[in-house]
């Protein structure tokens, strides 16, 4: 049952992290939020294998899924095109 609340989890977090880094857009630039984005999933990706307990998997996964929610739609970022 763990298995599908995470994914839960990584898909609502998602949400605000399609949203939120595009307000920073106009002040850092598309290439450097999108690469401060891409870093972080990076990071969390070997964060993951330190992860020893349900909070532990619980805050990865709610990191994940903003960070990847911004890296997501980086083709169709409204921002983008701004």
């Amino acid at each position: 049952m763990l298995t599908v609340n995470q994914i839960a989890i990584i898909n609502a977090a998602a949400l605000p992290g399609r949203i939120v880094p595009n307000l920073f857009v106009p002040r850092f630039g598309i290439f450097n939020v999108l690469a401060f984005c891409s870093v972080a999933c990076f990071a969390l990706m070997f964060a993951m294998f330190g992860t020893t307990s349900i909070a532990s998997v619980t805050v990865f996964a709610i990191l994940y899924g903003f960070f990847s929610g911004a890296c997501a739609p980086s083709s169709s970022s409204p921002a983008m095109y701004s």
